[in-house]
């Protein structure tokens, strides 16, 4: 997990095949707590030894991008263990922590049926972060969803109803996770892309 912004380097012509797991999916498949990958980029010998080399070298030689998904869906079957799902406590949190404001943040961890201590290392474990990081995020990517495709954006408005505290607060943490301020993000027109997660640094040609 990367509480920030990731920048991936990638040629012109390159391709890349990825696999992007949920916030409650990566456990079940990478087998270790979460929160040892935290803002780090490793290599996959690290994690999967010369597993995933042979995969890969798998996925070259089809032909279709149906028999390359099927390659990756058989493998990643093979990894999964149903018991290192996080329980349903555990879900029922991180599922409010995404639905709900910031404000509420501290009635949802207090309803934990364990101690907050607890409920952070199980974060740790299965999601990779903290309760209360992860509702900063959930909260920034609400706020890229609102304001996709959409002009004369007020500024002040928009952190007011996400509950920061005052728009230096707003612009601070904005740039925190995206790598720029909200109007670098709007001068670039990183906000008309579809995919509100994923935009491309380098938009020449």
């Amino acid at each position: 997990m990367h509480k920030g912004f990731l920048s991936i380097s990638a040629p012109q012509d390159s391709e890349m095949l990825v696999i992007q797991f949920k916030t409650n999916g990566s456990y079940p498949f990478l087998h270790l707590p979460i929160h040892q990958l935290n803002n780090k980029v490793i290599d996959s010998e690290t994690l999967f030894g010369k597993d995933l080399i042979n995969i890969r070298a798998e996925v070259l030689n089809q032909n279709t991008p149906l028999e390359k998904f099927k390659i990756v869906e058989d493998w990643l079957t093979n990894r999964f263990a149903e018991h290192k799902n996080p329980n349903a406590d555990i879900q029922n949190i991180l599922s409010q922590l995404k639905s709900k404001p910031v404000t509420e943040s501290r009635e949802i961890i207090a309803s934990y049926p364990n101690t907050q201590k607890h409920l952070i290392n199980q974060f740790k474990t299965y999601f990779g972060l903290t309760p209360k990081v992860f509702h900063r995020i959930f909260r920034f990517n609400e706020i890229l969803k609102q304001i996709q495709n959409k002009q004369d954006l007020i500024w002040p408005q928009i952190a007011y109803e996400f509950g920061y505290s005052d728009q230096s607060h707003f612009i601070k943490e904005f740039k925190e996770f995206s790598g720029f301020n909200p109007q670098e993000y709007i001068k670039s027109n990183f906000h008309e892309n579809d995919e509100t997660n994923f935009f491309p640094l380098d938009r020449k040609g």
